[in-house]
């Protein structure tokens, strides 16, 4: 099971508790995720991390594991822009520092992956694509798949916000290279095998 940030709302720790008890009662399967921006809203990360990581969960922040023969890697999501739209440091020192953490992110997910030695991997990213595809592909045609709240609610309001999928047979994932950094976030997915994302927060001001 994989959860791809803002696992709460607002980043405190009775909200990780909260998570951890349901993730006890309703799964007995190996847990991986990242975190998102809302989890780092209130300033205490690293007990939110303490208690999903005593619950069992696998954080990911540009480092990288194996379960079962799947590899995973993760790193949020800073934003930026993607490819040729991607924000450049050039202006103020402040856009500068800011365009240099995406990009260190960028590097700490591309470090992980290639860390990896699994047929099979799995890249975790909290991303914010609010208005954006349920799946799609990066120019190298890997597939990529949207868990925003809004788009799984939107798409199957009927449903549960989560999805369970496989990749096909005989589509194996091909020995992982460092991309270029202006395209840093077209990393994303490798296949795996199977895996459940779900997004159980919503962002109060309609965004996450």
């Amino acid at each position: 099971m994989s959860g791809r940030g803002d696992l709460t709302d607002y980043g405190l720790p009775e909200e990780a508790r909260v998570l951890a008890k349901d993730l006890a009662a309703a799964t007995t399967v190996p847990v991986v995720a990242v975190l998102g921006n809302h989890d780092y809203e209130s300033g205490e990360v690293d007990q939110v991390k303490a208690i999903l990581g005593e619950a069992g969960v696998h954080i990911l922040d540009g480092d990288a594991c194996e379960i079962q023969g799947v590899g995973f890697a993760g790193a949020k999501d800073l934003g930026g822009g993607f490819g040729e739209r991607a924000l450049q440091p050039w202006g103020e020192d402040l856009i500068k520092r800011f365009v240099r953490e995406t990009v260190d992110e960028a590097l700490k997910l591309e470090s992980a992956l290639a860390k990896l030695r699994s047929t099979q991997r799995v890249a975790l990213l909290h991303g914010h694509a609010h208005h954006g595809q349920i799946e799609g592909r990066t120019r190298g045609q890997v597939p990529v798949y949207n868990v925003c709240l809004h788009l799984l609610l939107a798409a199957a309001p009927e449903r549960r916000p989560f999805r369970l999928s496989s990749p096909r047979r005989g589509h194996a994932s091909r020995p992982f290279s460092a991309s270029p950094i202006s395209r840093r976030w077209e990393t994303a997915r490798r296949n795996s095998s199977w895996r459940i994302s779900c997004r159980a927060s919503r962002c109060p001001s309609g965004g996450c």
